[in-house]
């Protein structure tokens, strides 16, 4: 198995380039190696690129829930809705 890879989305994103600088299996939005991500994207975006490249993200948006339509796309691209529910 290998190494996980990580992903901090914007709600900690002053952590994730604090922990980008010291790391180079950190990504964040903004960050060079991932410009599909730019910051301001919305959430069911980013988490559908973050698990098509099999990223494990981290976040503190209480907030994250997506929409029942976006259930199927968030699926379709190997996350399971239920990943995003606190």
């Amino acid at each position: 198995m290998g190494a996980y890879r990580w992903f901090a989305d914007e709600s900690v994103l002053g952590f994730g380039r604090l922990l980008a600088r010291e790391r180079s299996d950190v990504l964040y939005p903004g960050h060079p190696a991932i410009p599909e991500v730019p910051l301001g994207a919305l959430d069911v975006d980013w988490m559908v690129i973050a698990a098509s490249r099999g990223l494990v993200a981290f976040h503190r948006d209480t907030h994250s829930r997506p929409l029942p339509l976006d259930d199927t796309r968030l699926r379709n691209y190997g996350l399971p809705p239920t990943a995003c529910r606190g």
